[in-house]
């Protein structure tokens, strides 16, 4: 169980520098807080070997700063990195389930297709 009710909600993209831009949400009535302008990295291999993620900052300095090994730390740290999961978990599906090319096939193409995938991912 965890200790804080905190919520994640991604909020966009930023391209250019491979991460992505989460909003917090600690809901907690003591804290009832939110932080805007988390950025989170996926892994990459060099740079970013594992997820990584970084609380908002304003020129050279952090806006908001946690103790790493704290308990509310460790909860944000996870709901951002499960917020971009969870968004990244939709375009894959968006490139899976490409229905158009299904739309106009008769169901012998449709067959023929479907057994060509299955041998593809299951050859022999």
């Amino acid at each position: 169980m965890k200790a804080f009710n905190v919520e994640a909600e991604y909020h966009m993209a930023l391209v250019k520098m491979g991460a992505h831009r989460v909003k917090i949400k600690v809901l907690d009535p003591e804290i009832a807080m939110y932080i805007n302008g988390m950025v989170v990295f996926p892994p990459d291999g060099d740079k970013h070997p594992d997820w990584t993620v970084y609380t908002p900052k304003a020129g050279n300095a952090r806006i908001v700063e946690f103790a790493k090994s704290s308990t509310l730390w460790k909860e944000i740290h996870e709901a951002c990195i499960d917020a971009v999961k969870l968004e990244e978990s939709y375009k894959d599906m968006n490139k899976v389930d490409d229905m158009k090319k299904y739309e106009n096939m008769s169901e012998e193409e449709f067959n023929k297709d479907f057994k060509d995938e299955l041998d593809r991912v299951f050859p022999d």
